[in-house]
């Protein structure tokens, strides 16, 4: 195990939290020439998955169509903190959340529209007052990801530092 999960790690139950709180993440997929391809996306985690919506054609969509293995990263920065004089001694307080998963697109149509119901409800609350237009959902792309393993890290101002 890595030194600063030993020191910082979160349970399994403390990272779902986190996920369930947070909105927006970055989801990782493989890309056609071997780089990791990062796109930022809203999320919501319900049924135990996490789903995201966006294009139905694109990076995203290809590399997920020939590798449904993502990495998908939430974090918040909450400040620096000052422990020491020395210009670098200054480390930054965090909380961090990795899934690794498998993602698919969702393709039942109702589905579709449950997921994205709740993303409105979640993300924009003002707005879910009527039902998801079916004609938008079907040009929609929803991707869900079964989480394989999930880990997460949390770093908190010690009382004896000062943060900025």
């Amino acid at each position: 195990m890595q030194p600063l999960m030993e020191k910082f790690g979160l349970d399994e139950q403390t990272c779902y939290e986190i996920l369930s709180k947070c909105r927006d993440g970055v989801v990782c997929t493989n890309g056609d020439d071997g780089f990791p391809y990062g796109t930022p996306v809203n999320y919501i985690l319900m049924d135990g998955k996490i789903y995201f919506h966006g294009r139905q054609s694109g990076t995203k969509c290809d590399n997920i169509s020939r590798d449904p293995r993502v990495c998908f990263t939430v974090y918040s920065h909450e400040n620096f903190e000052i422990t020491g004089p020395a210009t670098c001694n200054v480390t930054t307080n965090y909380t961090s959340v990795i899934v690794k998963g498998r993602c698919v697109p969702v393709t039942d149509q109702e589905e579709k529209e449950r997921i994205l119901f709740a993303l409105v409800e979640r993300l924009v609350p003002v707005k879910a007052v009527a039902p998801v237009d079916p004609h938008r959902a079907a040009s929609t792309a929803v991707f869900s990801v079964t989480i394989d393993a999930v880990s997460g890290k949390r770093r908190r101002a010690s009382p004896e530092h000062a943060t900025v």
